[in-house]
């Protein structure tokens, strides 16, 4: 750990001076802080709340919520507060029908506050060395995968106005999934609602996304505290790692729901590299 990385105010200064207007932060999945007792998820997640609150600009925040037993008051309570942006889900707990089914209460709620879901992956467990492997022993883009299999098989059906993005393109599912609707597969639904994070994935990857769910509105778009709405479209194209290398934006114009990268030009005629957003 680069404890450069959590000095806030060298974070702060470094974001502005990259042209960021809002940075969000999230308390990180592999943790696993959601699945602790109820008591102990609650009391480190109302931790997590007041310290990233208190972060300041241009910091906002992705909201926590104990899994194991739902506190479904605090949540409201914390998705009113101006500075959230929504709820961070992991992936894990929607890797099933019954695991959405389950979480139906949770994402009521945010459904009706009118923010986003982000569907994050985790670190993998050790697989056990006997038995049927868990969600939590699957590697990430395979957790992405099954989240995304999940929704799309039955999360717009119980949440009709829900905005969901899913972090690393979801793992590719889409791409899966048309690539079976060509041997007599279901087509990919095409979501408005849906968005995708691009990662490290490169412009190949995106490009071949894009083909298949569409792309959507630019990330220039302004967020506002009153203006939830706009959140989501922000926020599948801020969401990336530190690396230059990586960063990417979307680009402006009609319906987009996938990232592109951004290129400038480099002393080399003959070779272009993304730039930082």
């Amino acid at each position: 750990m680069n404890p450069a990385a959590h000095n806030v105010e060298k974070r702060r200064m470094r974001e502005l001076a990259e042209g960021k207007g809002h940075v969000l932060v999230s308390l990180p999945g592999n943790l696993r802080v959601e699945d602790l007792p109820p008591d102990d998820a609650r009391d480190l997640i109302a931790i997590w709340h007041r310290s990233a609150l208190a972060l300041g600009d241009p910091f906002r925040v992705w909201a926590a919520t104990p899994v194991v037993e739902f506190d479904l008051a605090g949540l409201e309570e914390i998705l009113a507060h101006e500075r959230v942006v929504g709820l961070q889900v992991p992936a894990t707990h929607l890797a099933t029908l019954s695991g959405l089914e389950r979480l139906k209460p949770v994402l009521a709620l945010v459904e009706e506050a009118r923010k986003p879901v982000l569907v994050h992956p985790r670190h993998v467990v050790a697989a056990p060395n006997h038995g049927v492997a868990t969600s939590d022993t699957l590697p990430r883009a395979e957790q992405l995968k099954a989240a995304w299999s999940t929704w799309n098989e039955g999360g717009r059906m119980q949440h009709p106005a829900l905005r969901i993005a899913f972090i690393a393109l979801a793992g590719l599912a889409p791409l899966a999934l048309a690539a079976a609707s060509s041997r007599g597969g279901r087509q990919p639904k095409t979501d408005p609602n849906v968005f995708y994070e691009t990662s490290a994935y490169d412009e190949r990857a995106i490009d071949a996304m894009a083909r298949i769910v569409g792309v959507g509105p630019s990330c220039t778009a302004p967020i506002g505290p009153s203006d939830s709405r706009v959140i989501l479209s922000w926020v599948a194209c801020s969401i990336t790692p530190s690396s230059r290398r990586t960063r990417a934006r979307c680009s402006p114009g009609s319906p987009v729901r996938v990232c592109l990268p951004r290129r400038r030009r480099s002393r080399d005629p003959g070779h272009t590299r993304p730039a930082a957003t």
